[in-house]
Order: C-alpha cells, then structure tokens, then sequence
C-alpha cells in the first residue's frame, strides 16, 4: 500500500515538475517573440499586401470582403484580421493582425513542445532545438508577425500535424488540430500542397483522424483549385505588381541550390554571394544540386518509409509548386521575394538534418557538434535579433496625418502606397 502511496506520489511531482519547465518554456518562446523586434508591439504595422489589398478591401467592401479571394486564391486569415481591424479606431487596426500573427507564430511552437510523436521521442532537448530551428534559422524576414504571410506559418502547422499521425491523438486535441487544418487549407494554397501526404496517412492507417483530416485537406483543396482556376481564367485578381510582372531568370534548380540548399544553412547574403561565385560555373550549380540532394537522401535513410516520403517529398511538392505558382508576379531570383517560398522547406530539411545527427551520434558526441552548429549557424542569431526591424514607417504618425487632411495616403512596410478614401 506504502509502495503505491508513493507511487503516485512521485508520478504526481513528476507531472509538477513537467508542468513548471513547460509553462517556462512557454514565456521565453513568448519573450524571444517580442525582443526580435519590440518596437513592433508598441507601434504595430501593416505588412505590404496586408494593407494595401486586404485592409483596403475590408474597407471597401465590410463584411464582404470575408469571401473575396486576393492576389489569385482565397486567404481566411488575413480576410479575417483586416476586416475585425475595420471595427477599431483606424490607429489600432494593425493591433488586431498584430494579435492574430503573433497567435499563428507562436502554435508550431506549442504543437512540437507539447508533441506525442515519436520523430520528438519525448526528449525536451530535440524539442527545443526543433523549435530554435522554426524560431531561428530561417530567413524569411518578410514573413514576421504579419497575416499576409501567415499561410507560411500555417502550411509549417499542416506538416507538424502530419508528423503527429504516427501517435495516439486524444479527442480534444484531434477536435484542435482539425480546426487548425480548416484555416490552414483556407488560408492560401501553401497548405494544399500537402494533401497527397494525407491521402497516403489515411490508405496506411484508416483511423477517425486520418479520415476526418483527409475529406478535409481534400475538399479544401478543391475548392481553392476551383478559385485559383476562376481568378486565372476569368477576372483575374489585381496585383499590385500587375503593371510590373518579372519573369524568371533562373532555372528552377538554381532557384532550389540559392534558396533552399544554401539558405538552409546560410542567410540570405552569405547563400547570395556562394550562389554568384558558384553561378559563373555552367555545370556548378547543377553538380551541388546533385550533392545535397543525394545528401538529403542519404540522411533520410534512418527513417521509417512513411517519414521517408513525408520529409522528402514535402520539400520537393512545397517548394515547386510555391516557387511555380509565383513565376506570373515576381522573379525569385530577386532576393526579396524568393527567401519566403524556401521558408518550410528549409525547416523541413533541417529538422532532417537534426534526426540524422539524433540517431547518428551518442549522446556525448551530439553535445560537442550542437556546439560547433551553434557557432555555424550564429550568424542567423545575430540577424534574428539586431538586423530585421519592420517598421521604417510609423502608422500612428500617419494616420494622424491623415486625419488632420495632411495627407490620402499611408505608406505601409516596406514601402507601399495604402490610398484612403474619406
């Protein structure tokens, strides 16, 4: 009796103790958020097609604008948050997609910290560093804390619940994770793209969840099809770079060496001038690609078949068909616009990465080379928190230009034309 007693006892301060060092976790998540730009939360913003298309729309149209697909799909999220913004004093409006992004950046996070699935093996340290994988090395600068851009983040959302279906998933969870799918699948087509993953989830383990989540990815799926094919063959959504369309200027396996290979390992600059030096050399760029992708390959082996495919072919599916369906507007060789198409590409590829260097080395050996990586990747640490800043120009100062008729325009990071109509 004693025995049990004491049982339950240490069970209970167990639960306790995880508890403590979860809630923990979670307020320096919440901190590192805020400190990689804190002015940004003092002094929100609009974030490009935000304002100018979305907010603007949600003007224009009120509660319409919930349904209207933008920029050639439909996209809830950001309907959503700018349209709310439209219910509040025009100088909190970007408050509210400062609010609903922060919530969107902040769920990965949540899902692998508190993660059944057996890629996480319940070690808090593969979490952690998992999570310092999403948090820190990427790039994708133009993504941060904007709903705009959120699709990103949710597609990143749609692959963690993909890697969770090798576990058991309790109800309230399975009822979260469905609703998470419904927005992701409704906000841009970045989600869609994984449906095929699903379907292979589903013929392999035909359980509620699977069915549930794969009538939902493939439904979705259709019907942002069914947009993507309207806007394309017959009104066409507007762009605003409609009167300025690029073409690409790169094959699609330079754009995967520059962008996905190279930025997986070095920011933006760095992977740029490897990429121009390597570029002068006709066969180079075809010979890494070679390299890494038989890399890729060859870390990928100590997986089981399922996660084999998963990891792979969502590298390869996310970043074709999202480097393919943006050729129309922008050329991703241009820097700025190519780095956020490779943002979950690369997550994927370096949580990859991070199972080989798991299931490759003892424990001893791992702690000198997460050293070694430490100094390898500090770069994007040092980017993370001293060089992005998003706010160049201060919403407050021109809104109140606005209101005093100074001014019918508001410029909105980083740097386009919101034109307001009293």
């Amino acid at each position: 009796m004693n025995s049990i007693l004491l049982a339950r006892f240490i069970s209970n301060l167990n639960k306790i103790h995880q508890k403590n060092i979860n809630i923990g976790l979670v307020i320096i998540l919440i901190l590192l958020i805020f400190f990689r730009d804190p002015q940004l939360f003092f002094y929100p913003r609009f974030w490009g097609e935000e304002g100018v298309i979305y907010f603007s729309s949600a003007l224009e149209n009120g509660f319409q604008s919930l349904f209207l697909p933008q920029l050639g799909y439909y996209s809830f999220v950001p309907n959503l948050a700018t349209f709310l913004a439209t219910l509040v004093p025009l100088l909190y409006a970007p408050f509210v997609t400062l609010v609903f992004s922060f919530v969107i950046t902040f769920i990965p996070l949540l899902i692998i910290l508190f993660s059944k699935s057996i890629f996480w093996e319940n070690s808090y340290t593969k979490k952690i560093i998992g999570i310092g994988i999403i948090i820190f090395i990427n790039d994708a600068a133009g993504i941060w804390l904007n709903t705009v851009n959120s699709q990103f983040y949710l597609c990143l959302i749609t692959f963690l619940i993909l890697l969770e279906q090798d576990s058991e998933i309790g109800k309230t969870k399975q009822k979260v994770y469905l609703f998470l799918l419904i927005i992701a699948f409704f906000t841009g087509a970045v989600s869609c793209f994984l449906t095929p993953f699903f379907l292979l989830a589903f013929l392999k383990n035909k359980n509620s969840f699977n069915t549930k989540a794969m009538v939902v990815s493939l439904l979705i799926t259709i019907i942002q099809l069914s947009i993507v094919v309207f806007e394309y063959i017959g009104i066409k959504t507007v762009s605003i770079a409609q009167d300025q369309r690029f073409y690409l200027d790169l094959e699609l396996v330079d754009i995967l060496v520059s962008k996905n290979y190279l930025g997986s390992f070095f920011v933006s600059q760095i992977a740029n001038i490897i990429y121009i030096n390597i570029s002068q050399y006709y066969a180079l760029p075809s010979l890494i690609f070679v390299f890494f992708s038989s890399f890729l390959l060859y870390v990928s082996r100590y997986l089981d078949q399922p996660k084999k495919i998963l990891f792979l072919g969502s590298i390869l599916i996310i970043s074709f068909f999202s480097y393919v369906g943006s050729f129309e507007y922008y050329s991703i060789a241009l820097e700025k616009h190519g780095i956020r198409y490779a943002f979950v590409p690369n997550i994927i590829l370096n949580f990859l990465l991070l199972e080989y260097i798991w299931k490759n080395f003892s424990k001893e050996s791992r702690k000198y080379l997460f050293i070694f990586l430490l100094f390898f990747y500090s770069p994007f640490f040092l980017k993370y928190f001293f060089h992005y800043r998003s706010n160049d120009y201060r919403w407050k100062e021109q809104v109140e230009l606005y209101q005093k008729n100074k001014t019918k325009q508001i410029v909105v990071p980083p740097g386009f034309i919101l034109k307001m109509n009293k």
